[in-house]
C-alpha cells in the first residue's frame, strides 16, 4: 500500500517513477509549502505581466481531456497528490505548457500513461519537450478511453 509522507520536499519526478516501478509501494513526499514561498510566487506572477489582461485575468487551467490533438510545448511538470479515492495514481501532473502561439498555460491530467511519459521525461532532463495529448479510440474493460502523451515534433 502506498503511503504519502508530508515534509517540504515535494513529489518529483523520480518519486513518481519510484512509485510506478514499485507497484505502488514506494513511499510518496507531499510538500508543506513555505507561505512566504507561495507569497514570493504570486508577487512574481503580478510583476512578470505584461498586459492588463494578463494582470488582472483570471488563470484558467485545462483539463487534459479538453486538450486533445492540440500541439504544445512542455516546459515543466508540478506533482501534486491527488484527492480522488480509487482508481488511479495517488497524484496528478500540472503541466506548464506554450501553445503553438508561445502563450504559456497550465493543464492538469491524471492520465496514468501521460504521468509515466512525463516523469520519465522531467526526470531525465528531456524537458521541454513538444508533445500532444491523443485519445485512445478503444475503450478499456471499464469503459474509459486512454489517453497518450505523444511526440509533437517540429512545434516551434
Amino acid at each position: 500500500m502506498s503511503e504519502i509522507i508530508v515534509s517540504e520536499g515535494g513529489i518529483q519526478a523520480s518519486d513518481v517513477v519510484k512509485y510506478v516501478e514499485s507497484g505502488g509501494t514506494h513511499k510518496i513526499t507531499v510538500a508543506t509549502e513555505d507561505p512566504s514561498a507561495i507569497a514570493a510566487r504570486i508577487d512574481a506572477q503580478i510583476f512578470q505581466a505584461s498586459s492588463v489582461e494578463e494582470l488582472f485575468g483570471e488563470r484558467d487551467v485545462i483539463h487534459g481531456r479538453d486538450y486533445l490533438n492540440k500541439p504544445f510545448r512542455l516546459v515543466n511538470v508540478e506533482w501534486r497528490p491527488s484527492d480522488i479515492e480509487g482508481e488511479g495514481l495517488p497524484f496528478y501532473a500540472v503541466f506548464h505548457i506554450a501553445d503553438i502561439e508561445g502563450e504559456m498555460k497550465v493543464l492538469t491530467t491524471g492520465a496514468r500513461s501521460v504521468l509515466m511519459k512525463a516523469a520519465k521525461a522531467q526526470s531525465e532532463g528531456w524537458l521541454p519537450i513538444d508533445v500532444k495529448l491523443v485519445q485512445s479510440e478503444k475503450k478499456t474493460e471499464s469503459g474509459y478511453q486512454p489517453i497518450d502523451l505523444v511526440a509533437a515534433p517540429g512545434l516551434f
